[in-house]
């Protein structure tokens, strides 16, 4: 027996049809109870951060609070995470880039 992708799902009292990439977002979305986005974003700043993370730290964390943060603000548009996650990464962004300028002043 394979694995088939749902058809359709139902938020609420309305049913959904799953025809694409971003209606399957937002049944992974709805079938995590709304973790699935949030996940997504930080994965991404993990992994910017882990690539960036052998050149300098504080550039490390500010690339990664910028990448997420991009993210961040497009998943919030399509209403996939919450809209208090961008103001966080906005505010890790600035704090990433005060960092990382102390960082290289001190070489």
């Amino acid at each position: 027996m394979a694995f088939e992708l749902p058809t359709n799902f139902t938020v609420g009292n309305e049913t959904k049809a799953v025809e694409g990439i971003g209606s399957l977002f937002e049944y992974a979305n709805y079938a995590t109870g709304g973790w699935f986005g949030t996940g997504i974003v930080f994965l991404i700043f993990v992994l910017v951060f882990a690539v960036s993370a052998l050149i300098n730290i504080g550039s490390a964390f500010a690339s990664a609070s910028f990448a997420a943060f991009i993210f961040a603000v497009y998943f919030a548009r399509i209403e996939a995470v919450s809209p208090t996650l961008p103001l966080i990464f906005g505010v890790l962004t600035i704090v990433g880039f005060f960092w990382a300028k102390s960082e290289k002043q001190r070489y």
